[in-house]
């Protein structure tokens, strides 16, 4: 073990955290989740980690120091596929993954620890839906949200036909909507019932129609977040109140980032027109004129001049203003999904406690 050196490795931090075990965990002198192996006792330490960083005594930043633990350095992911095949030979129940799952959510991991914590998961298939969202729902660290897109696009061609089918079709329209401005996801989240989701896939999707000003959004946001987050109380007393700030937060100035939302969309359009107005002009020359060798050359059509007018309209009506605006609505987006992670974990950890802690 690559604790051994340590008198004591750390298992369940003090709260508050002192700058000695700050500085350990940073050294590496901890035990990560499951690093005991697939057991009880295991299970049982993850909960206490995750009521430690959400308990009242807890400082600010435990939660985000305390995320180092889900891994180790030199461990890597080997007791996360510990515990997935104990899972899948029934050795271990899958509500221990359920619980481990949880806390990459609650312990605020980022994208890239996220996925590389729940990629042994997805072998299992109790686990294989929570475990997808857990790796496949993001893109907010390194805003490389086409990517997290292409991911679940991938897992609802996947769970097509199975009870966790709309509510991958639900995130991937949110993705849509969003953050790719297509108004078409619009209508496919107004038509899905949000009662027949879980709760942080309902709260979700009421973020996006809040987003573009769909009436009573607001409250089923407030309500679902209640929902997801009921059975935390006991071990995670700090839980509500924080995220209730943090949902405050969210929805303030709505006008702002509506707008900040359509000028994206608009733009988005302008520029497609823009760009098929040029494509039209270079296919006039290439095959009506016959001067294929003049397409990119110094003199233009009369109709190639006037694609040129209307790019250079975009550059300079609203390229720069769209630019700071689609920084807003992806920072936006990025605290939603960082929320919506935070749910996700308080949903699972909340339907696992009985059997876990009795």
């Amino acid at each position: 073990m690559p604790w051994h050196a340590a008198a004591s490795p750390i298992e369940i931090p003090r709260a508050p955290i002192d700058r000695e075990t700050e500085s350990a965990l940073q050294l590496g002198r901890y035990v990560p989740l499951f690093g005991w192996g697939a057991t009880e006792d295991e299970a049982r330490r993850v909960v206490a980690l995750v009521s430690r960083a959400w308990s009242t005594e807890a400082d600010p930043g435990a939660i985000d120091c305390l995320s180092v633990m889900l891994l180790h350095p030199t461990l890597g992911t080997r007791p996360m596929a510990y515990l997935s095949e104990a899972i899948q030979s029934g050795s271990a129940p899958a509500t221990w993954g359920k619980v481990a799952l949880a806390a990459a959510g609650l312990l605020g991991a980022g994208d890239a620890l996220r996925a590389e914590f729940g990629e042994p998961m997805l072998d299992c298939p109790a686990l294989r839906p929570d475990a997808l969202r857990t790796v496949a729902v993001g893109g907010a660290e390194r805003y490389t949200f086409p990517e997290g897109f292409a991911r679940l696009c991938a897992a609802e061609k996947e769970l097509a036909g199975t009870r966790d089918a709309e509510a991958f079709t639900a995130l991937r329209a949110w993705f849509e909507l969003v953050l790719a401005r297509r108004w078409s996801a619009h209508d496919t989240l107004r038509e899905i019932r949000l009662e027949s989701l879980p709760a942080a896939d309902a709260w979700l999707v009421s973020a996006g129609l809040f987003l573009v000003g769909d009436d009573g959004a607001k409250g089923r946001m407030t309500e679902y977040a209640s929902l997801a987050l009921e059975g935390l109380q006991t071990v995670a007393p700090r839980a509500l109140p924080t995220l209730a700030r943090e949902l405050a937060e969210l929805v303030a100035q709505p006008w702002a980032r509506r707008w900040d939302h359509l000028r994206c969309a608009a733009a988005k359009d302008h520029a497609a027109a823009a760009v098929r107005a040029w494509l039209s002009a270079a296919l006039y020359e290439t095959h009506e004129e016959g001067t294929e060798h003049e397409t990119l050359g110094p003199e233009m059509t009369r109709a190639a001049k006037e694609a040129r007018a209307l790019v250079g309209g975009f550059l300079l009506d609203w390229f720069v203003q769209d630019r700071e605006a689609r920084s807003r609505v992806d920072h936006w987006a990025g605290d939603v999904l960082r929320i919506y992670h935070r749910l996700h974990g308080a949903s699972m950890l909340g339907s696992a406690l009985d059997e876990v802690i009795g």
